[in-house]
């Protein structure tokens, strides 16, 4: 795994996990080796795999963690370059109509963002860059309480 062989990584993992070894470590690896190999569908798959025996292990939770903050980005960023056009384009001052259709636009991605966010979270409490996405989430769609108990979560992390 360590020396980017990825394919023999992928047998010997295997054989482990198999074999029953018993801690995550070779979930992880296995996991990690997909992931290098840019294998998305066996990388959650594997995760999936070890948390299921493995639920308490920090590491397999901080990896699934990542990918769902990987997954909601995808939604979080576009609702973000929906609302800046939107705030951009003059709309406000001209189309109210227009200005907030674009608005809507930008909280159906936030919306899609939400649920995946929210599995980061669940999976990594004190993810950072879950905690700033939930919380940025939280603002767009109209959620000023949950917003604020995600920014001291994430305040007394910074601490």
């Amino acid at each position: 795994h360590k020396a980017n062989l990825h394919d023999e990584a992928i047998t010997y993992l295997k054989k482990a996990i198999e074999l029953n070894v018993k801690e995550a470590r070779p979930y992880q690896n296995l996991a990690e080796t997909y992931k290098a190999k840019k294998d998305n569908e066996m990388y959650e798959k594997t995760l999936e795999e070890g948390l299921a025996k493995y639920p308490n292990d920090k590491a397999l939770n901080k990896l699934m963690a990542n990918l769902y903050v990987q997954k909601a980005n995808v939604f979080y960023k576009k609702g973000n370059e929906i609302k800046k056009a939107a705030n951009d384009s003059g709309l406000s001052q001209t189309d109210a109509d227009a200005y907030n259709a674009e608005l809507d636009k930008s909280k159906a991605e936030f919306e899609q963002a939400l649920p995946l966010v929210e599995k980061a979270y669940k999976y990594d409490s004190k993810n950072k860059n879950a905690l700033k996405i939930l919380q940025n989430v939280y603002t767009a769609l109209d959620r000023p309480e949950d917003a604020e108990k995600i920014k001291a979560e994430l305040d007394a992390l910074q601490k």
